[in-house]
């Protein structure tokens, strides 16, 4: 009871921390906190004087631990006699000083055990070793990830003063004699900078001395990280993890013979008034060496790159000005004195030859490969997580850790079932894009164009995908700025995701979209560097109001575009933050996506122009812009047994009704205010839109006469009102395509839904699900050689167009089937138990 309540009290400690304090230790250092408790408490003035033992003059931090040495941090450090402010404060002691143990916040014999203690340490050749460092809140942060660690309260204070001496000798601390008269040995981990410090190397030897005279082996390890990676141990672990730490600086700790013929030669190099500078061939060797899978040129890019610069297992680019910084403080402490940069400039040259650092080509993995992830690498085939490397050559991670247990996405499932509408086909489109952004299927060369009014979910599912790939591996980028502004391509150099957001209308020259797209060579070009080609190897989604300008793209343009409507109406009040809610979920999605095949997602994709909303959403789009795909609509009739006159003449329409295709084409667009096209390029355009847009069958040819077209005719009024329009055919399509979301002899493939166990209401929405409908008379309609259908006068069928143009596209209905009331021409009614559905013929 008495052992729990010490316990108790020790914890509550933390209470005496105050919020600054706290923030200052554990969120912007990183410290535990259950050992920030033990260690470290807030005092004001008066308290920090009675434990210094002479006048402070501002609040602090005293940090204390298994011993009596403490230490106080001031929140204002004040000046000394010698002007100088320091941010530690050590207690007046007549005694002299000592080291500081990190107390264990669970066990109070934690260095008392030595026996015990041993086991805890880090062992080099099965010796038992302690790191020794400078500061009490490095030792914490060691020691709290299991690696016990002394700290000292400076670089020369593991020795006593020389000064208490009658002889001017100076000896191991309490602490550090005591620890070596135990027989363990030592790991000595100064910071970055100390290895190019004349005082530091100097001061480390010496101890290095004392502590090898009681026989116990002697490592050190200042020096095997560089500043950029962290400064101390604590910010190296901070910024880069404990197991690296633990991996790539402490289990490559040197002997103190190697650490003193290393620094002590480049400090003798120094301090020698007569050596010579060593060549820079000489130093760009040393430092390939030492750099090898740290630092890398990439030969197709001009550009240099660093391993684990901001994510783990990543190379990201570094600017030639950073890379000068790097290489000078590198050549610095080596103890290498040069007057001008153009020295260091000149060893970055040799290392850009160096073939341990040049690479001719970034031999990426592809992410059809792998899936990176903070914590480690998937590979896609195998299902295998193996860890980074940076012979992976990776410049992307997704933004979170692999999780293979997650499982539920409800909330995300959920939305897409709404955004779809209950369609089966758009669900799937949406989920099959995720997948294809998430694995980098660029090889079904396709970009998704996501068109709806404001709050019809276009920017939450732009927000999924950014959020799903990570918003590091996607360029937002203007298309004007992206197909007009030769230096923009590259930025889409190595990222996962180009998303068009919020675009108005399309530049007259798309090249480079198509190029995107489509698997082209772009071209990367930067100021000041030579310009190299590349391949896009993300996918693409361009997202706007309102269909832009593809009228005039021809049948490239549409074969590269999954045009998909988004019409969901969302009111004001049931607004909430979605892109919030779905981060907790991109795991298990991922995890989701990843078990979709490869073949059910290719097909959907390269499927979209079996989907009525698709087709007619780009029809829409190709009305608004292109005027012979306007006339063709509203004029034309596609008769197999038909031949037309191509004509020529654009004034035709003047001595009476048109009877040529030209004339009749030139005379729509001067009554619908339309730009009307050469004739030259009328008749090609015409036929390509024909055969390409429409799969018509018709063909050019020439008698003695004229030059005809046949598989097509012009709409007579009065005579073909009864005949529905290319896009009222379309609509009616999306009308009856309600029938694919039930139960039909041929199913539509939806994915799987293995691995989904925390989302039971997948299966609402299969294909197998019979929505229930309104019993109905099922007695076969009567056959009639030709069902009646609507007649549409000229009046009637603009009125038409007018209400339909802009009509919801996803519709789903059900048409009872009646001998009083007969389907429409054309249309297929599938009879069930107990009700009929009828959708287009084929």
């Amino acid at each position: 009871m008495v052992a729990s309540f010490a316990m108790r009290s020790e914890v509550n400690q933390l209470a005496e921390l105050n919020p600054k304090h706290y923030r200052e230790l554990v969120q912007k250092r990183g410290l535990n906190p259950d050992w920030v408790a033990v260690n470290c408490k807030s005092i004001d003035t008066q308290t920090a004087t009675e434990h210094l033992g002479y006048k402070a003059f501002s609040d602090g931090i005293l940090l204390s631990g298994h011993g009596y040495q403490e230490q106080f941090k001031p929140d204002t450090p004040w000046p000394s006699k010698d002007g100088k402010k320091p941010k530690y404060r050590s207690c007046k002691d007549e005694d002299g000083y000592d080291a500081m143990l990190p107390r264990h916040p669970e066990n109070p014999r934690f260095w008392d055990d030595l026996e015990a203690l041993k086991g805890e340490c880090f062992q080099i050749d099965g010796h038992p070793c302690l790191v020794v460092t400078e500061g009490h809140f490095k030792a914490i942060a060691l020691t709290s990830h299991g690696i016990p660690t002394v700290a000292i309260l400076g670089v020369e204070q593991g020795l006593t003063s020389a000064s208490r001496d009658p002889q001017g000798k100076r000896y191991l601390v309490d602490v550090l004699e005591h620890l070596a008269r135990a027989g363990f040995g030592f790991i000595i981990a100064f910071d970055a900078d100390c290895a190019r410090k004349k005082g530091v190397i100097q001061a480390e030897s010496k101890l290095a001395h004392q502590l090898t005279l009681f026989g116990v082996p002697v490592y050190s390890i200042t020096g095997l990280w560089n500043e950029a990676e962290g400064k101390g141990i604590d910010d190296y672990i901070q910024m880069n993890g404990f197991d690296k730490f633990r991996d790539e600086v402490l289990s490559k700790a040197e002997t103190i013979e190697q650490w003193k013929e290393k620094h002590l030669t480049s400090l003798e190099r120094q301090l020698s008034k007569d050596s010579k500078t060593p060549t820079q061939k000489n130093i760009a060797n040393e430092i390939a060496e030492e750099y090898e899978n740290k630092l890398a040129f990439n030969d197709e890019t001009n550009t240099w790159m660093r391993y684990e610069a901001e994510d783990k297992g990543v190379w990201s680019p570094e600017s030639d000005r950073f890379i000068r910084s790097i290489i000078s403080q590198v050549v610095e402490g080596k103890g290498i004195k040069f007057k001008t940069q153009t020295y260091v400039k000149q060893v970055i040259e040799c290392l850009e030859v160096d073939p341990r650092i040049l690479k001719r080509k970034w031999l990426e993995r592809s992410p059809n490969e792998v899936l990176p992830h903070h914590n480690g690498v998937l590979e896609i085939a195998s299902s295998k997580f193996v860890e980074h490397s940076p012979l992976n050559y990776l410049t992307w991670t997704l933004p979170r850790e692999y999780d293979p247990e997650a499982k539920d996405w409800s909330k995300i499932n959920d939305w897409l079932d709404e955004v779809s509408q209950g369609n089966p086909m758009i669900r799937n489109l949406l989920i099959c894009f995720a997948n294809a952004v998430l694995t980098g299927k660029s090889g079904i060369q396709k970009m998704m164009h996501l068109m709806g009014l404001g709050g019809s979910g276009k920017t939450t599912y732009s927000n999924l995908i950014t959020d799903l790939i990570g918003e590091n591996n996607v360029l937002d980028e203007g298309v004007e700025q992206f197909c007009t502004n030769r230096f923009t391509p590259i930025r889409a150099y190595q990222k996962r995701f180009v998303l068009f957001s919020d675009e108005q209308e399309l530049p007259k020259n798309i090249s480079n979209i198509m190029k995107l797209v489509g698997g082209n060579n772009l071209t990367g070009e930067q100021k000041g560097k030579p310009a190299f080609q590349f391949r896009f190897t993300g996918i693409a989604m361009l997202v706007s109001e309102h269909p832009i300008a593809q009228g005039i793209r021809g049948n490239g343009w549409k074969r590269r575009v999954i045009p998909l409507p988004m019409n969901l109406k969302v009111a004001d009040k049931d607004r909430r933050d979605l892109r919030a809610e779905f981060q907790s979920e991109l795991p298990a999605f991922t995890n989701y996506l990843l078990s979709l095949s490869d073949e059910f997602v290719t097909q959907t994709l390269r499927g979209v122009s079996d989907i009525p909303e698709c087709k007619l959403q780009f029809w829409q789009s190709r009305l608004r812009e292109d005027s012979i795909a306007a006339w063709l609509n509203d004029c034309i009739i596609c008769d197999p047994e038909a031949q037309t006159q191509m004509g020529g003449n654009k004034n035709e329409a003047d001595n009476g009704t048109p009877q040529t295709l030209f004339g009749s084409y030139a005379d729509f667009c001067k009554r619908s205010g339309m730009n009307p096209k050469s004739v030259t390029r009328f008749s090609p355009e015409l036929i390509e839109l024909c055969q390409s847009g429409l799969s018509w069958e018709v063909q050019r040819f020439r008698t003695r006469s004229a030059t005809q077209i046949s598989g097509i005719r012009l709409r007579a009024e009065g005579q073909d009102d009864d005949i529905l329009t290319h896009e009222q055919s379309l609509v009616e399509g999306v009308k009856t395509s309600g029938d694919k979301s039930v139960k039909t002899e041929v199913k539509t493939e939806t994915p799987s839904t293995q691995g989904r166990v925390e989302c039971v209401d997948l299966s609402d929405h299969s294909p197998d699900i019979i929505p229930a409908v309104n019993s109905g008379n099922t007695t076969e309609p009567k056959k009639s050689e030709k069902p009646p259908t609507a007649k549409y006068t000229l009046s009637q069928k603009k009125k038409w167009l007018k209400q339909n143009r802009d009509r919801h596209p996803i519709v789903w209905v059900t048409i009872p089937t009646t001998q009083e009331q007969p389907p429409l021409a054309g249309l297929i009614t599938t009879t069930y138990p107990g009700k009929s559905l009828t959708r287009m013929g084929h």
